[in-house]
C-alpha cells in the first residue's frame, strides 16, 4: 500500500488542482443530493455531501478545509442545532442526559 504523499508546494500545479478537486466534490455533492431527494431519502441534503466527501476522502483527494472555514462551519451547525431545540428536547436532555453521555 503506497504511502500518502504530501500536497504539492508548486502553486503553478497545486492551485488548479484544488480547484478542480472542491469542484467535483460540489458536483458529486449536489448530484447525491439530488438523486438522494429523488428518491425521497430523509436528510438527504446531509447524506450527498457526507457520501460524497468519504468517497473523496478514501480515493485519497488531498482537500484541506482551512481552520478558520471549519470552526465557522462547526460554529453554524451548533447554532442550527440550539435553534432545533423545543422544550420537550431540553426535558429529555435534563431528565436522560447522563445515559445520553454515558
Amino acid at each position: 500500500m503506497d504511502a500518502m504523499q504530501p500536497a504539492s508546494t508548486d502553486l503553478r500545479r497545486s492551485l488548479p488542482r484544488a480547484a478542480a478537486l472542491w469542484a467535483g466534490l460540489v458536483a458529486a455533492s449536489g448530484a447525491l443530493a439530488g438523486l438522494f431527494t429523488l428518491a425521497g431519502f430523509p436528510a438527504a441534503l446531509l447524506l450527498g455531501p457526507m457520501l460524497a466527501g468519504i468517497g473523496f476522502g478514501v480515493g485519497g483527494a488531498p482537500i484541506r478545509v482551512p481552520k478558520r472555514g471549519f470552526q465557522a462551519a462547526q460554529a453554524l451547525i451548533g447554532c442550527l442545532v440550539a435553534h432545533a431545540v423545543n422544550a420537550s428536547i431540553a426535558a429529555t436532555l435534563l431528565e436522560d442526559g447522563f445515559l445520553i453521555l454515558g
